[in-house]
C-alpha cells in the first residue's frame, strides 16, 4: 500500500492524538523523515483549509481535540521524560559497561518526550548471541530487590527500568510487523550503540512500508559464534527460568512465560523477550480507527495495513488469537 505525504501526515497526527499529543511541523519532519518542507507546508495548509485538522500555538491536532496549552503540557511531559532517564542513570551506566550488551535504547512515552509522572523507563536491549538470559536474570534480580526495598521505604534506591523488548544479534527480525512496531523502532533515544542499530533496521526493511522516507543503509551480518562459560551460563539460566515457569503453571495455574521457540503468547524465548499478544497494539489500533473514521473517511483497508491481523483482544497468528496482557493505555 502506497502512502501520499498527505496520508502520512494524517496518520501521524491521528496516532499522536491517541496519546493526547499534538505535533509541531518540526516533529512531523522528524517522525516522517521528510526533507521537503515545501510539500509538507502545502499539505498542512490544505488540511487546515479543509478543516480536517486545527493549528494552535504552532501545534497541529485533530478537530475534536481541545485547545489545550500543548506547550506547557509538552514541557511538563518532556521534563518527566528527562527526569526518568536521569533518575535511572546509574543503572543505565552499569548496563552500558556490560560488553556483551551491544545496544540499549529508551522506548515508549519517554522516547516521545510524553511521559507522565512516576512512569517506567521502557528499554529495548540487544545482546550478543547467547547472552540474553544473563542480562534478563540480572535485571529481574535488581527489580525484585527494588520491590522489597520500596516496601521497606528505602526511597534512595531508584530503579524504574522496564526491559520489555530484548533481542540477540542472531535474531534481530521483529516478527510482529505493524505501524506500531515500526513507529517504536525508529523513535528511540539511543543510550548505547556498538554499530548495531543500522543492522537492526536493515534486518527489518519492512519498516519502510510504513515510513518510506526512512534511510536504511545496507549492512552485512557478522556473527562470531563462541563456546565460552558465559554461553553455558546463559543456557543454564534460561533452563532454570523455563522450569520455574512450568512449575508455577502446574501448581498455581500461572500463565506460562517461557518457551523454547518464539511465541506470541509467551514473553520469553531462548533468544528474545517480547510483548505478549502485540503489547499495546490492539488498544492503539482501536483508538486509531475510532479517531481516523471520525475525522476522515473510514478506511478498513488502511487499518488492516497499519495493524495486520490485530483484534481488540490481541493479534492473530496462524488462525490463533494471542491475547495482549499489557493492561490499559492510561491515556484518556
Amino acid at each position: 500500500m502506497n502512502f501520499s505525504i498527505r496520508d502520512e501526515i494524517i496518520i501521524a497526527i491521528c496516532y499522536a492524538s491517541i496519546f493526547n499529543d499534538a505535533l509541531t511541523k518540526k516533529e512531523l519532519e522528524r517522525k516522517l523523515n521528510l526533507k521537503d518542507n515545501i510539500v509538507l507546508d502545502k499539505e498542512l495548509d490544505k488540511l487546515l483549509s479543509e478543516k480536517k485538522i486545527r493549528k494552535f500555538d504552532n501545534f497541529y491536532f485533530l478537530n475534536s481535540q481541545v485547545n489545550r496549552e500543548f506547550k506547557n503540557i509538552k514541557r511538563e511531559h518532556k521534563y518527566n521524560s528527562i527526569r526518568l532517564i536521569e533518575k535511572n542513570r546509574f543503572w543505565l551506566n552499569i548496563l552500558c559497561k556490560i560488553k556483551f550488551i551491544k545496544f540499549i535504547a529508551v522506548t515508549g512515552s519517554v522516547a516521545h518526550s510524553n511521559a507522565k509522572k512516576n512512569g517506567d523507563l521502557d528499554l529495548f536491549i540487544i545482546t550478543k548471541k547467547n547472552r540474553l538470559h544473563i542480562v534478563t536474570t540480572f535485571l529481574l534480580i535488581v527489580g525484585k530487590i527494588n520491590r522489597v526495598l520500596k516496601k521497606l521505604n528505602f526511597r534512595n534506591f531508584n530503579y524504574d527500568l522496564c526491559p520489555n523488548y530484548m533481542l540477540e544479534l542472531s535474531n534481530l527480525e521483529i516478527k510482529n510487523k505493524s505501524y506500531y512496531t515500526a513507529h517504536e523502532s525508529i523513535n528511540l533515544i539511543i543510550v548505547k550503540d556498538d554499530n548495531i542499530y543500522n543492522r537492526f533496521l536493515y534486518e527489518n526493511l519492512w519498516i519502510k512500508r510504513y515510513f518510506p522516507h526512512k534511510t536504511i543503509n545496507e549492512c552485512k551480518k557478522n556473527l562470531n559464534e563462541d563456546f565460552s562459560l558465559l554461553k553455558a551460563l546463559n543456557i543454564i539460566l534460561y533452563l532454570a527460568c523455563y522450569s520455574y515457569s512450568n512449575i508455577k503453571h502446574s501448581i498455581l495455574k500461572n500463565d506460562l512465560s517461557y518457551s523454547i521457540k518464539y511465541s506470541n503468547n509467551r514473553p520469553n524465548s531462548i533468544n528474545s523477550r517480547i510483548h505478549v499478544g502485540g503489547g499495546y497494539q490492539p488498544q492503539i489500533m482501536q483508538k486509531f480507527c475510532l479517531l481516523h473514521s471520525k475525522h476522515f473517511m473510514s478506511n478498513q483497508k488502511l487499518y488492516d495495513f497499519l495493524f495486520p491481523m490485530t483484534y481488540k483482544d490481541g493479534i492473530m497468528v496462524c488462525n490463533k488469537l494471542y491475547k495482549s496482557k499489557s493492561g490499559n493505555l492510561s491515556y484518556e
